[in-house]
Formats: structure tokens, C-alpha cells, sequence
């Protein structure tokens, strides 16, 4: 694990998930939705192949042109009023070359990670540089509650809900293919998608559900995102007391939503075990798209031209802003780092399971014992230091949760509810990011991953690789964690992409 991202993660102030879970109604949409978003005869439905996009500016800066532009997402049609009013249009911006110096006019689409608000950034250490040393164009989209999306009442950042997080990946699902039905009605091709960190992992999302061939590229992510949000060290910027209360007062969650999971309680682990023994299955529909997606490169077989290599360049790690020593002038102002400590980032698992009844009793192997002074018809007024309220059913029950050598049933009940907790985090992160719950891209070979091996945000273990659930795909490694990738290594990301790229051109173009 890289002391670097510890450290960083110790002094970014952004908090994740401040009003809790969401409204369990919006989860249950949400996770109904999906069914047709992971099934890729009925996903290819959802945008049309002549969706309106706009183009708002088209403009010539320097050695390049930039085109911005706007279209309402897919995904407000599907699930009317899921996105705020300012999540609802999204917006993109298109950095082109002046004149194309090849028959072939690759365009790969950049999908934005962690708290990259706007383009700039994308635009300054990926988009030119690409275009530059490789000929390709990008197209940056911006994410769903970033940047000119993102909601009044946000503060940077800070995703109010978990349901954010599965709105976001929808909605880029939805809106990337929507890019990448226009790109192809305006001529371009070979076409991309990637992305670093979460922008790594929601173009992988979006790539999966796509129904052609596709350069893959994504960085600094893997398989799942439940390690990010359990084990990683974004883990402790969870209010995981909040989602605690939330989950034992509000009984949708469990009884409701835990029913709409394919593999509630299962680990990413666990699902890509069976996701291996039942891969024979899912190639033979594999192959068939493959071949179907074949016979329509050969149409274009007049394009011989390969992508052009140009010269490397210098990466530009001063105008990245999120540096160190930026990130510690902007928390001094904020903050008192009195210790100087780095807070501990892993969540902690229960040390007991014992089986916890909604009446408030834990249920021993020998016998049962309900907590002193409890009564399902106590009439519970405002709870003092040390106390909380459960609501089973209609009625209150006030309970001491104060932990003391009498009362040991208090501190099994808070375990017990810490672990149902995670195990429901688990669930809805799983369901919504765990590759194997996703189809198998049409072309596993144009996939190259850029993984960090000290990466503390993205932990890789107790989860099954990118090359098991998508044989063909490779992975490059990089030698560091994922503050320092995401610095100092953006030339890899570029490489990787070209890489992609050529392979796209070879298999379709030639």
C-alpha cells in the first residue's frame, strides 16, 4: 500500500455519501433499471442510433480545434426524475485536429475520475497530448454532480447519497453510448473509451454494454468498486455511522431491496467463481457478436491507413492541481492538522456474528435474552448521550447502547449491525460494478488495463482480475500507488491507449 495516497487521502477534507443511503425508492428503480442495461440485446435499445446531441461552439485554438456540446442524458427518458434538475443535460467537450493527416479519424472518449470538475484537466494531461503524439481526437464528457452538473447544495465532490453513485454509472452508460452513436454518424471511427480511477471504471461499465468491438483503456481500476468503498482508504471518508442507523431504522433496505439483488451477501470473490465455471456459455454468445461485428468491418476495408506515431512529450505534473502541495495550502485554510496523524482507513470487520433479531435480542445457540427495560409499547421521548431509537415495525424501542461489562448485549447488537451494514454495502456495490454482473465486451482483446500495484485507493485483492472474467484482455502494471500514477504516469495511459488503438485498426480497419 502506497504511504503517498494514505497521506494524501488523510488531507482531502471531501466526505462521500453525507445524507446516507438515498431514497430506497430511487434504489429500487435504480436496480430494476439495471436488468435491462446488463442484458446487451435489450441495452442496445435504449439510445437510439440518431440521438439529438448539439453542437454549441466549434472554435480552432492553437494546434487544434475544440467543439463543445450538449444533449439531454438517456437516462432522465428511462427514469423520470432519478437526476437532479442540473445532473439532466449533459456536456462534452471534443479536442480535434485541424485537419486529420489519415484516412482514419480515431476518436476516444475520456470519462472523468474522482473530483475532476470541467475539462481542463483531461484536456491538459490526456486530450492534447494524445492528439499530439498519436493523432487521435478525444471527447471528454462530463460527469453526472461534476462541474456544471453538478447540484447547488454540493459541496465539491461529496456524492449526498450512495444512489448518486449508481445514477452516475447509469447515466454514463446511457450517455457514452449515445457519444458513440453520433461519433459514427459524423464519419469517426476507430472508436475508444477510457478513463482514470472512477472515470477508469465507469468506462469500463460503458464499454461492456456497448454492442460493437471497442478500444477499452481503462486506468487505475479494477474489477469491482465494493474494495474501494469497504477496504480502500476512501472507505474512511464514509459515514458509516449514518449508513448504520439509516440501514436498522429504514426496513426497506433489507426487506425490499436486498430481494432486487442477483447475489445479496455474496463477495465479488465468491461471484467470480461462478462467473469462470459458467463462462463457456456466455463465450458461445460472445463469438456469435464477434463474428456478426467482423463481417461488418469488412465493408470498410478501403481504410488502410494505421493511426500516427508521433514524438513523446514531457509530462506536465505542475498543472495537475491536485499535487500535494497544493492539496496541503488549500486543507491548511481549512483545517488544523494539530497531529499530524494519518487517520486509520480500513473498516473494521465485527469480531462476533451472532444472530440479531428486529425485536432487539440476540439469539444465542442455547437460549434467548431480550435487554432490560425494553417493551415493544415504550413511548420513547428524546434519547439522551449514549442512547438511540429502533423502530420495529409501528412501535419505538429505546435502547442503552452504551458499552459497559453489564450490558454486553448492546455492544453484540452494535456488531451485528456494523456487519449487516457493510454486508449490505457490499450488495449494492457488487450489483451495480462487479464485471461479472455485466456482459463480456464484444472484443475482450482490444482491453488493456493500467494497473497501480500500491494502489490504497483500488485494492485488487479478495477479487477476482480483469483477465478471468474477460480472457484476452491485458493488464501492465505499474510499479507505484495511485496518487503517484495518476501524477506522474499519465504517459502511460496515453501509450496504452495508442496501443488499444492499433489493435482496433489492425483487426478492423485493414
Amino acid at each position: 500500500m502506497s504511504r503517498l495516497d494514505v497521506l494524501y487521502r488523510s488531507l482531502v477534507l471531501t466526505k462521500f455519501f453525507t445524507r446516507g443511503w438515498g431514497k430506497p425508492d430511487s434504489l429500487k428503480r435504480l436496480f430494476e433499471f439495471q436488468k435491462s442495461i446488463v442484458n446487451r440485446e435489450t441495452s442496445k435499445h435504449l439510445v437510439d442510433k440518431n440521438y439529438p446531441v448539439y453542437v454549441d461552439s466549434d472554435e480552432v485554438k492553437g494546434e487544434c480545434r475544440i467543439v463543445s456540446g450538449h444533449f439531454l442524458s438517456p437516462l432522465e427518458l428511462h427514469l423520470p426524475g432519478i437526476m437532479p434538475k442540473e445532473v439532466e443535460t449533459a456536456r462534452f467537450q471534443m479536442i480535434l485536429p485541424k485537419k486529420w493527416k489519415s484516412d482514419l479519424k480515431p476518436v476516444c472518449i475520456h470519462l472523468a475520475g474522482t473530483g475532476d470538475h470541467y475539462f481542463w484537466r483531461r484536456r491538459t494531461m490526456m486530450a492534447r497530448p494524445l492528439l499530439k503524439e498519436y493523432g487521435i481526437a478525444s471527447i471528454l464528457l462530463e460527469n453526472p454532480y461534476y462541474g456544471s452538473r453538478k447540484p447547488k447544495a454540493q459541496i465539491r465532490s461529496s456524492l449526498h447519497n450512495v444512489s448518486d453513485l449508481f445514477v452516475m454509472g447509469g447515466a454514463l452508460i446511457l450517455e457514452s453510448a449515445a457519444l458513440l452513436h453520433w461519433c459514427e454518424k459524423q464519419g469517426f471511427g476507430p472508436l475508444g473509451i477510457t478513463g482514470i480511477s472512477m472515470g477508469g471504471h465507469m468506462a469500463t461499465l460503458a464499454a461492456s454494454c456497448w454492442h460493437k468491438a471497442i478500444a477499452l483503456i481503462p486506468c487505475l481500476s479494477w474489477s469491482s468498486a465494493t474494495p474501494v468503498f469497504t477496504k480502500g482508504v476512501l472507505s474512511h471518508s464514509i459515514p458509516w455511522k449514518l449508513l448504520e442507523t439509516q440501514y436498522e431504522f429504514h426496513h426497506e433496505y433489507e426487506e425490499e431491496i436486498m430481494t432486487l439483488l442477483q447475489h445479496p451477501g455474496k463477495t465479488s470473490f465468491i461471484l467470480g467463481q461462478e462467473f469462470v465455471r459458467n463462462y463457456p456459455e456466455r463465450v458461445t454468445k460472445l463469438k456469435k457478436l464477434l463474428n456478426e461485428e467482423s463481417d461488418i468491418s469488412n465493408i470498410d476495408r478501403q481504410c488502410k491507413s494505421s493511426i500516427r506515431q508521433g514524438p513523446s512529450i514531457q509530462d506536465c505534473p505542475e498543472m495537475f492541481d491536485i499535487t500535494i502541495n497544493a492539496e496541503m495550502a488549500r486543507c491548511q485554510n481549512e483545517v488544523s492538522l494539530s497531529s499530524g496523524a494519518v487517520h486509520k482507513v480500513q473498516v473494521e470487520e465485527p469480531q462476533h456474528q451472532l444472530p440479531y433479531s428486529r425485536e432487539g435480542s440476540v439469539v444465542n445457540n442455547h437460549s434467548k435474552t431480550t435487554p432490560k427495560n425494553n417493551s415493544d409499547n415504550v413511548n420513547a421521548k428524546q434519547t439522551k448521550e449514549g442512547k438511540v431509537k429502533k423502530t420495529v415495525g409501528k412501535k419505538t424501542i429505546t435502547e442503552n447502547l452504551k458499552s459497559s461489562s453489564g450490558n454486553s448485549d448492546a455492544v453484540e447488537r452494535k456488531l451485528f449491525l456494523k456487519k449487516e451494514t457493510m454486508k449490505f454495502m457490499r450488495g449494492v456495490m457488487d450489483e451495480t460494478t462487479f464485471l461479472g454482473n455485466f456482459p463480456i465486451p464484444v472484443d475482450p482483446s482490444l482491453v488493456v488495463v493500467v494497473s497501480a500495484t500500491r494502489d490504497a485507493y483500488v485494492p485488487t485483492t479478495d477479487v477476482p482480475t480483469i483477465q478471468e472474467l474477460w480472457p484476452g484482455s491485458q493488464v501492465r502494471y505499474l510499479d507505484c500507488g495511485h496518487i503517484h500514477a495518476a501524477l506522474l504516469k499519465t504517459h502511460e495511459f496515453r501509450k496504452a491507449i495508442h496501443d488499444a488503438f492499433q489493435m482496433n485498426v489492425t483487426k478492423y480497419y485493414t
